[in-house]
């Protein structure tokens, strides 16, 4: 049985999906599509593709470039650069760029009889392969019964994640240094050289509460933009210095989650708490930053590449 906090997803999703459809041409960035769903434009992006299984920008990018392929066959009269438009592209050069690299045409190509061609290729791959009925083979399925596949696909590892607690938090005054770049050997580094600041200045204590504040996702966001803040608590008269701010990391309900293994599967557990564990706890993510808790000094083995942390992530009632 479907629970009614998971519908309620859904259906938050759905509208999101429609929206986008009978808005090729219009501003679908993250902030107007967040709001449509009424979610926390923060966590929006990881929960759209828990659900659907492609990230917000790649279904956006996938929906104008499908619509610009019927377009371009069924209304003759109509110019590349108008269509172009018409399906939310900010030029005709970005669209004809995007189309080919999905279509491996161009637009003109596909018009002068391109589509045919790549009609019975399409043809020919899905007598070879079972039918799968998601949402990137056949966008003209109800997006319910998309999302519905989706979930069916998860429930087979629901319930191997670790456990989930909701406890609420107190408001950390820290310390912390930024990162500005990708989330590789570079923050490891950036890691230990906050560690030693913070060991000359005395700061690490048995009870010390370590936490590491990102600001974006490697599948969401370019290498280069990719944020990181690593922190410590300290006591309310803590002076900044050159390379060092001051923060608040706001209290209150928090959904916790040990975790223990790799990136990639970090990610995975991402999915599972956004897709699995959310939509039936009765909360949403609340517009607070997660963050991860780490117990001790020693949460990454650079030989194995595990790391050890708690995640928590803000929550609010549904």
């Amino acid at each position: 049985m479907i629970s009614l906090n998971r519908r309620e997803y859904e259906a938050r999703i759905n509208l999101v999906m429609d929206y986008i459809r009978l808005h090729t041409s219009d501003d679908l960035s993250l902030n107007v599509l967040a709001k449509v769903a009424n979610f926390s434009p923060y966590h929006f992006h990881r929960i759209f593709k828990a659900i659907v299984g492609e990230t917000l920008n790649d279904f956006t990018r996938r929906i104008r470039i499908e619509k610009a392929s019927k377009m371009l066959v069924l209304n003759p009269r109509k110019t590349i650069t108008e269509i172009a438009f018409e399906c939310g592209f900010s030029s005709s050069a970005t669209f004809s760029r995007s189309f080919r690299e999905h279509f491996g045409a161009s637009p003109t190509e596909w018009r002068s009889g391109g589509w045919k061609k790549f009609s019975k290729i399409h043809q020919k791959k899905s007598k070879k392969r079972k039918v799968k009925s998601n949402i990137r083979q056949d966008i003209s399925l109800p997006a319910g019964d998309n999302i519905r596949v989706k979930r069916r696909k998860s429930k087979e590892r629901r319930g191997k994640g670790a456990k989930v607690e909701v406890k609420e938090l107190p408001t950390y005054h820290v310390a912390y240094m930024r990162h500005i770049g990708p989330y590789g050997p570079e923050l490891l580094d950036f890691w230990q050289r906050f560690i030693r600041w913070a060991r000359a200045r005395d700061l690490i204590r048995p009870d010390t509460v370590i936490l590491g504040v990102p600001h974006g996702s490697p599948q969401f966001t370019e290498p280069g933009k990719l944020l990181y803040d690593t922190c410590i608590i300290v006591p309310e008269n803590f002076t900044p210095e050159e390379d060092i701010n001051v923060m608040d990391i706001p209290g209150g309900k928090y959904a916790l989650c040990l975790f223990r293994g790799t990136a990639g599967e970090h990610e995975k557990r991402f999915e599972e708490l956004f897709l699995d564990w959310m939509p039936d706890s009765g909360y949403q993510p609340d517009d607070r930053h997660f963050f991860h808790r780490y117990r001790d000094l020693n949460f990454y083995n650079p030989a194995t590449r595990i790391l050890e942390c708690e995640i928590c992530i803000p929550v609010k009632p549904l």
